[in-house]
């Protein structure tokens, strides 16, 4: 059974609301580090990878981190 458009959007809005605030955290901590090493490092890299892999936005996350470090 195919789902609607009002079920896609209704499961889009659920995944934002579920992987919305861990991703955003994890950019925040993301930046900090960043921030604070002064150049990425491999702890970095690999909060990098997990937020790409939760957010799936590769432009979102480049404007985040150039806005934050």
């Amino acid at each position: 059974m195919a789902l609607t458009p009002d079920e896609i959007d209704g499961l889009r809005e659920l995944i934002l609301a579920v992987y919305g605030p861990v991703t955003e955290e994890l950019l925040r901590d993301l930046c900090r580090c960043i921030a604070e090493a002064g150049q990425m490092t491999s702890s970095a890299e690999y909060k990098l990878l997990l937020a790409k892999s939760l957010a799936g936005a590769d432009d979102v996350i480049a404007d985040t981190l150039r806005r934050q470090t």
